[in-house]
């Protein structure tokens, strides 16, 4: 999925990973999963957090999991191949730290794949602590108007989780599927008005593609 801002989360300062950093009994299987279609160097995942810090400043702080910082096509491209095998492992990937570059004329953006072990999708919703701002709309909002669609609808899971955006893969075809784009739009405005560009195609992308995108200027 295209998209044409520039995240203000940064996620820098990440260290190579010499051995499994996320937890689970199939650590070694997975990094070498990941090795088989990358050769983008596998770091360690941090979070911003403001618990460890004394002051209350946002720090960086290790989570467990691993993480390949790779352009936005292959980081898609890994999320797909990888998906089905790891949730047969009980492992999750999503993407986050979205960045874009501009040089020399070319624009290129880049995602950050995260592998984790365990972890509940709003559990993970909560430690990115995606949120709008300009809409007064924080993170327990989202995990709630969420939680809402997955009773009304069909059960998810996140595939990007940002700061400021939020994509879910729909397990079940929603039954209502003008109902819940039109409850997505007016929770997320600016995910028609300045990414998908018409009520219809947030329709269309809910019912061919099984996905949710959200994502807040």
């Amino acid at each position: 999925m295209q998209r044409i801002f520039l995240s203000l989360i940064l996620f820098g300062f990440f260290l190579s990973c010499s051995k499994s950093e996320i937890g689970g009994d199939k650590d070694k299987e997975v990094l070498e999963l990941v090795r088989k279609f990358t050769n983008s160097k596998i770091e360690k995942f941090y979070i911003r957090s403001t618990e460890a810090s004394p002051d209350g400043e946002e720090v960086l702080v290790p989570s467990p999991g691993i993480s390949v910082r790779m352009k936005e096509d292959e980081a898609l491209d890994l999320l797909g191949k990888l998906r089905p095998k790891l949730e047969e492992w009980k492992y999750t990937i999503f993407l986050t730290g979205y960045e874009a570059e501009f040089e020399g004329g070319n624009y290129n953006a880049f995602y950050r794949a995260v592998i984790v072990y365990k972890q509940d999708k709003y559990e993970l919703l909560r430690k990115i602590g995606t949120a709008a701002p300009k809409y007064n709309i924080d993170t327990e909002s989202i995990e709630k108007k969420f939680r809402q669609w997955e009773e009304k609808y069909s059960s998810m899971r996140f595939v990007i989780i940002d700061s400021d955006s939020i994509s879910a893969l729909l397990v079940d075809p929603p039954k209502d599927v003008k109902r819940l784009a039109k409850e997505a739009y007016d929770f997320c405005p600016d995910a028609v008005e300045q990414n998908l560009g018409s009520l219809e195609e947030m329709e269309k992308m809910i019912l061919e593609d099984h996905l949710l995108p959200l994502w807040w200027d």
